[in-house]
């Protein structure tokens, strides 16, 4: 059956000549942009335009029209061990805003998506999943036929349950801006995925519809039958949604039986959109950053959240911590360190209302600038007294294995000689963040036995159901009269036995951090294409100066002063030469996704890569970004430092180009790894598909069929 396609496209008059001859692309692009519309259907195009305009008979040139994120097939792989991107198989589709989650048997399952960002050409999202093999290196589509497709919002959170199913817990983003979909009211359904089938299952259960709210797993304890998620924030519904976030907050557990449950618990002192959230090695969960409306309905319109809050499951209730120093809305990032700090970083923005990138005049709005900063939290552990340390454990362990764990706590806690006073080992999987989502997070606590002369017996996860083969941080816990004290980690491999060390990336009482960033500027009286961040005391705004007590630290934890790439010396952007372009602004890449290696250094990379160079994003967005700049940042000395990967651009190109199916403009940006998802495989490496294709152009058509 011939698929049925149609698109909305301006036009101002009914075209005088039909020439054969002209392909269907040419024909939308002898329109003008403004006027009527221009319904497809099926592959004949039915013109219903107002005005009095006449349209020429040229076709307009490749490039003009509305800016486009293309979903990209592509896939890449980050080796840590030899600071490398390279390029694995393509997906079957092109997917913008995917979701990926790492199975029992160490493949990765890639849901969700849009083809199109802004204009989709279709219903729906990508409804079909498929399969990456990293032994095979090769994909497989799930298809059984209907009940193999389901339809979820972008960044659908997807979870491996306890019963071994993937269950969307029924939350994602909405609203991107045309991300959207005809079945949208369907997405308030959890379901789970059947691994062995390639079904889709009802899961009896109704979500109250969310959009980017946080979405993090919470500890699990043996013997791993269950799995409690913690949603909260977001904005209600799904497009068009309540633009304003909430302050609800709620307990989604899922049971071996596959049972799901819901409670809400105490709500968030601050409604929040888009917070980072972490889950601490002693079970407290932090939340960072984030709006207090969904921004990309109006962007430069929301009011950023600086106050950390904390959750304790024990009370069900949320406290708040300390203040960043930083605004951080759309695209930020918090993810857990080695030495059980936390790492918050990016900030960047949809350019103010869809033009370019500046602050609104009014100031009571957020910083509408990228920002290429980082500021670590330090929790309240980190104040109650001396740490314990992991002498010795290896760096790999079985699946259901009995392993030897040494620990110390030094001449400062006597009580903990022969581990009298370790109260818990815990696992925790190394983070892979973006777009405040890392589905892949889970931690759990290990049983033990104490075997004296300061050994622990411990017990490795059963299964790869309860934790999927990866690398993991091991912390162990000592008791204090204040709470629990974590170690800084060692890294291990769950899923197979390596007998050698297993690495301490960081010093054994953790490292302080120096280094500086350049300023917070107001930006509002910036004008298109300017580069006002060439200048960076140009309207600098101080960061707030905020010193905390150790009663105050003891507490809710201490966050270190921003530092960045370079640092202040360096000015955040510079002129220079990219893909061609002459006096071309290029700047230092502010930190949407996060991921740290085995090693414990953090590879990340940028959001909205080049938009200093817009003058009217919705209108150049396509020839003024390019693909994102990935870095790695090392804290492992104590002073941080940064290389940059090769290449600084991960590999690949839209083939929908070569199809004809999107233009293929001067800009290197074809390719862009931002708004793929990341997973670490079993060996280690990062795995990232999807992402984006920038241009601009008048109509894009798809001919893959509704479901390619």
């Amino acid at each position: 059956m011939k698929r049925v396609r149609y698109a909305m496209i301006p036009c101002t008059a009914i075209p005088q000549r039909r020439d054969n001859l002209l392909s269907l692309r040419q024909r939308l692009r002898s329109a003008s942009l403004l006027g009527g519309a221009v319904l497809l259907l099926g592959a004949s195009a039915t013109w219903a335009c107002g005005g009095s305009g006449v349209i020429s008979h040229e076709a307009l040139p490749a490039g003009v029209g509305l800016v486009e994120f293309g979903g990209i097939a592509n896939t890449r792989i980050f080796d840590g061990r030899t600071n490398r991107w390279t390029q694995a198989p393509d997906m079957h589709f092109g997917r913008w805003y995917p979701t990926a989650v790492m199975l029992p048997d160490g493949k990765v399952l890639v849901g969700t998506g849009t083809r199109r960002a802004l204009r989709n050409d279709r219903p729906s999202q990508q409804r079909l999943t498929e399969t990456y093999d990293p032994r095979t290196n090769a994909w497989t589509i799930n298809n059984t036929g209907l009940l193999s497709q389901n339809s979820m919002p972008l960044y659908s959170r997807m979870w491996l349950m306890p019963n071994g199913k993937v269950f969307y817990d029924g939350t994602g983003q909405a609203w991107a801006p045309g991300g959207s979909a005809a079945d949208e009211a369907t997405w308030l359904n959890r379901s789970f995925f059947n691994l062995r089938t390639r079904q889709w299952e009802v899961a009896a259960h109704l979500a109250t519809f969310r959009s980017v709210p946080s979405d993090v797993m919470l500890r699990m304890h043996p013997p791993y039958d269950k799995s409690t998620l913690l949603i909260s924030g977001g904005v209600f519904g799904p497009s068009p949604n309540t633009l304003v976030a909430t302050r609800i907050s709620e307990k989604v557990t899922v049971t071996k039986a596959g049972t799901v449950t819901s409670a809400l618990t105490k709500p968030l002192n601050h409604g929040r959109w888009a917070s980072a959230t972490t889950v601490l090695p002693t079970g407290q969960v932090v939340t960072f950053n984030g709006a207090d409306r969904e921004e990309p309905i109006a962007p430069a319109q929301e009011r950023a959240v600086r106050r950390i809050e904390i959750f304790d499951p024990a009370t069900n209730s949320w406290r708040n911590g300390p203040l960043v120093h930083r605004d951080r809305t759309y695209h930020n990032t918090a993810v857990l360190l080695p030495d059980a700090r936390v790492l918050i970083g990016g900030h960047a923005p949809a350019p103010n209302s869809l033009l370019y990138p500046h602050d609104s005049v009014n100031r009571l709005t957020a910083n509408n600038d990228r920002d290429p900063s980082f500021e670590i939290y330090s929790p309240a552990y980190l104040f109650r007294g001396p740490r314990p340390r992991i002498t010795s454990v290896k760096a790999g362990v079985a699946w259901g294995s009995t392993f030897t764990v040494r620990v110390t706590c030094g001449t400062r806690a006597p009580a903990c000689h022969q581990g009298r006073d370790i109260k818990e080992v815990v696992l925790s999987r190394l983070p892979a963040q973006t777009h405040t989502s890392d589905v892949n997070q889970r931690t759990l606590v290990l049983p033990f036995r104490r075997a004296g002369g300061n050994r622990l017996l411990v017990t490795a996860p059963p299964n790869g159901v309860a934790a999927p083969p990866g690398p993991y941080y091991l912390f162990v816990i000592r008791n204090s009269p204040r709470g629990g004290i974590p170690s800084v980690a060692r890294v291990i491999t769950v899923g197979r036995n390596v007998g050698a060390a297993a690495v301490e990336p960081f010093a054994p009482r953790g490292v302080p951090t120096g280094g500086s960033a350049t300023p917070t500027q107001n930006t509002s009286a910036k004008k298109p294409g300017e580069c006002f961040e060439c200048t960076p005391n140009r309207a600098a705004q101080p960061d707030p100066v905020l010193r905390r007590t150790l009663a105050q630290k003891q507490a809710s934890g201490d966050v270190s002063a921003p530092f960045e790439e370079g640092g202040r010396a360096t000015p955040r952007c510079h002129r220079g030469s990219y893909s061609g372009v002459q006096n071309y602004i290029l700047c230092k890449p502010a930190a949407q996704t996060q991921i740290v290696t085995p090693d414990g250094r953090v590879v990340y990379w940028d959001g909205f890569p080049g938009t200093e160079n817009s003058k009217t994003f919705a209108r150049d967005g396509g020839a003024s970004t390019h693909n994102a700049f990935t870095r790695v940042l090392d804290l492992r000395s104590g002073h941080p430092r940064w290389t940059t990967p090769t290449p600084q651009e991960p590999p690949g190109v839209n083939r929908d180009i070569a199809a004809g199916l999107a233009p293929n403009d001067k800009m290197t940006n074809d390719g862009d790894i931002f708004c793929s998802y990341q997973v670490h495989l079993a060996d280690g490496r990062v795995f990232a598909p999807g992402g984006t294709d920038w241009y601009d152009d008048l109509f894009q058509t798809d001919l893959y069929g509704p479901l390619g």
